[in-house]
């Protein structure tokens, strides 16, 4: 009879092995995305048409006090770490995409909203070499 944890362990693989494959994002067919590599690090700004964030732009400094969101793409240790920090008046949600060291395709990723005044981290272990900012919307 097997163990409790050699089932779980067995579900686990199952389920993984049925997870979705990531979708593949061609920059070029996307409108309004902002590209960090490592080390990049500053405040986008967007022109604001409702809850739809367009035209981002980002300055390499922080811009201190100023309204957007800062990022900041580093590696620590182990993992290359993206931060997000909100600075607008309202949720943020966006979409994000990696392309791996030595690949041309990138693959979307999951991100979660930053809520008005809050930063979010998203990080990966793997050898990332760019990561694409798209998707900007404001929410409650």
């Amino acid at each position: 009879m097997k163990s409790l944890a050699a089932t779980v362990f067995s579900l686990l693989c199952v389920i993984g092995g049925l997870a979705a494959p990531r979708d593949r994002v061609d920059p070029k067919n996307i409108k309004d995305t902002v590209s960090l590599t490592l080390g990049t690090k500053g405040l986008i700004q967007f022109k604001q048409q409702g809850e739809i964030l367009s035209d981002p732009k980002l300055a390499a400094n922080g811009g201190e006090g100023k309204a957007g969101v800062v990022v900041e793409l580093k590696r620590d240790e182990l993992l290359l770490v993206l931060t997000v920090q909100n600075r607008l008046s309202k949720s943020l949600r966006y979409r994000a995409a990696i392309r791996l060291k030595g690949q041309t395709e990138f693959v979307e990723v999951g991100t979660a909203p930053v809520g008005a005044g809050l930063a979010s981290f998203e990080n990966w272990d793997d050898p990332v070499e760019e990561v694409i900012l798209f998707g900007f919307k404001l929410g409650d």
